[in-house]
């Protein structure tokens, strides 16, 4: 515990949705100021450029975690960071408006534009440095590195992406990334 809220695995989304949900099912004034409390933390935490961190608020002199340096204020597409809060900016806007979470969720679509690497290995990392948008390890069992199944996701998103907004920039690069996917695989007999 660092003394902050985890966008990890859906933590505070999924919080958030639910008293989203609550909210416009009772239409309660109780429950208007929590809600508008959860909106402006994920609006809030959001990074310019539109990623965001493994965890808000940002804590100093955070502990190391498995001998590595604190990795939280990294861009974070593991375990659906980016995508539940998209998700959740998304419900928020199409059942309640408001201009801030529509400019929230087109700068986070913008991030995954700006992060994908060049070919030949046109993937995506778990994480990214939040300054250079590089690929960065974090835990010791997360190197440097890009990911398969993060940019197999990656992928499903730019195209939902493309379906939201009919931009071709979304999917411009995805025969890259599927490029890579298919030089990256395990030959049939390696695959259990």
């Amino acid at each position: 515990y660092y003394g902050n809220a985890t966008f990890d695995d859906a933590g505070t989304s999924e919080a958030s949705q639910f008293l989203l949900r609550l909210y416009l099912e009772r239409r309660s004034s109780r429950l208007r100021a929590p809600l508008e409390r959860a909106i402006s933390f994920v609006l809030d935490s959001q990074y310019e450029n539109g990623g965001w961190p493994q965890r808000f608020p940002f804590v100093n002199d955070a502990p190391s975690l498995h001998g590595h340096p604190d990795y939280t204020r990294y861009i974070t597409f593991n375990d659906a960071v980016a995508d539940e809060n998209i998700k959740f900016l998304l419900m928020v806007y199409r059942t309640l408006g408001g201009e801030r979470a529509l400019a929230a969720i087109r700068r986070a679509m913008e991030i995954f534009i700006v992060t994908q690497q060049p070919a030949p290995q046109a993937g995506w990392g778990l994480q990214h440095h939040h300054e250079t948008l590089a690929p960065i390890g974090a835990r010791s069992y997360e190197p440097d590195a890009l990911a398969t199944h993060t940019t197999a996701g990656n992928i499903a998103q730019m195209m939902d992406f493309y379906e939201w907004t009919g931009d071709a920039r979304f999917i411009a690069r995805i025969p890259e990334a599927l490029d890579w996917l298919q030089s990256v695989r395990l030959p049939a007999d390696q695959i259990q």
